[in-house]
C-alpha cells in the first residue's frame, strides 16, 4: 500500500509542478512587472483620401512612423539583419 501512495504521489507532484511554475511565474509579473517602453509614433494629419497633410515628430522630436513589412524593402531587411545578428538564421533566439 505505501508503495502505491508514494506512485500516486508522484504522479500527482509531476501533474501539478508545471501550474505551480505558471503560477509563481504569474505572481512575480503581478508584483514586480518589467518595465515596458511606451511606442508613441509621430502624428500625420491625412487628408480624406489618405495623403499626408501635415506631418508632427513624437515628443522626443524623432520621427517615428508606424510600418509593415510588407512596406520595407527586402533589401533592407537583409542588410539590417547582416549588421546587426549574422548569426539570425542560425540559432533558435540565443546565440549559444
Amino acid at each position: 500500500m505505501p508503495r502505491l501512495l508514494t506512485k500516486r504521489g508522484c504522479w500527482i507532484t509531476l501533474a501539478a509542478a508545471p501550474f505551480l511554475l505558471f503560477l509563481a511565474a504569474w505572481g512575480a509579473d503581478k508584483l514586480w512587472p518589467l518595465p515596458l517602453h511606451e511606442v508613441n509614433p509621430a502624428r500625420v494629419v491625412v487628408a480624406q483620401d489618405g495623403t499626408p497633410l501635415w506631418r508632427f515628430a513624437d515628443a522626443e522630436g524623432i520621427w517615428r512612423y508606424p510600418v509593415t513589412i510588407e512596406d520595407v524593402s527586402p533589401r533592407y531587411l537583409e542588410a539590417l539583419i547582416n549588421y546587426e545578428d549574422r548569426w539570425f538564421w542560425k540559432h533558435p533566439g540565443v546565440n549559444p
